[in-house]
């Protein structure tokens, strides 16, 4: 038997550049979460495939939780399609029904170690920058960091700037990004976006040896098939 959703209100809504859009919500509950993780939150459009149904997207949080706020959550929508219309267009203090956080493949596990190179193309930053984060915030995690950022549409430029103020961390956003990722068989590698630009990418380093466990991969459109 289906759990019922969990529910929440949205409080806030933030353009940050045209066509994607922030929303800050908070839940009835408390949400425990680890970065990369996400929600599948239910639109009140009709599901075509599934009549008697609604239509349910999954959306990446794209912060951590506030230890000081943990009913407060955030989702980035890029206004690209329906289900993402609708989201958009909700406005402070509409209700929000979702279940999750969900994720147990797209994050870090205890025994990971060595370098870590975490690649986003688009809104692929709200997961990747959640394990940016979460590392951030962890002095006594092994590893130098990576972050590589493929857009010509940059925003949060303050979250990006707090990152590359660390010495551990590297940064590197720009239309040519993804070409200057390093191929390193004994790193941990995090893939979210476009698969269409993504999957060669993961190609070419589970060639070179990047074993399965150490390339984890979040197409969010365009799968490989």
């Amino acid at each position: 038997m289906a759990r019922p959703p969990k529910r929440a209100r949205i409080t806030e809504v933030l353009e940050l550049i045209p066509g994607l859009v922030e929303l800050r919500c908070r839940a009835e509950e408390p949400l425990v979460y680890a970065g990369g993780a996400y929600i599948i939150a239910r639109t009140d459009l009709p599901n075509p495939e599934k009549p008697g149904e609604v239509i349910k997207r999954a959306w990446s949080l794209a912060e951590l939780p506030d230890p000081a706020d943990p009913c407060a959550f955030t989702v980035r929508v890029d206004v690209c399609g329906e289900a993402s219309r609708w989201l958009a267009g909700r406005s402070p203090g509409d209700p929000l029904l979702f279940s999750g956080p969900w994720g147990r493949k797209f994050r870090f596990f205890e025994e990971d170690r060595g370098p870590v190179h975490l690649v986003a193309t688009g809104t692929g930053l709200s997961p990747i920058g959640t394990l940016a984060a979460e590392r951030l915030r962890d002095a006594q995690a092994p590893g130098s960091v990576s972050l590589w950022w493929q857009t010509d549409r940059p925003y949060r430029l303050g979250d990006l700037e707090a990152l590359a103020a660390d010495e551990r961390f590297g940064v590197c956003v720009g239309s040519g990004a993804l070409a200057q990722v390093p191929i390193e068989p004994e790193a941990l590698y995090f893939l979210a976006g476009d698969g269409a630009l993504l999957a060669p990418l993961a190609a070419r380093l589970a060639a070179a040896g990047v074993p399965a466990g150490r390339l984890r991969t979040e197409y969010f459109f365009n799968r490989p098939s």
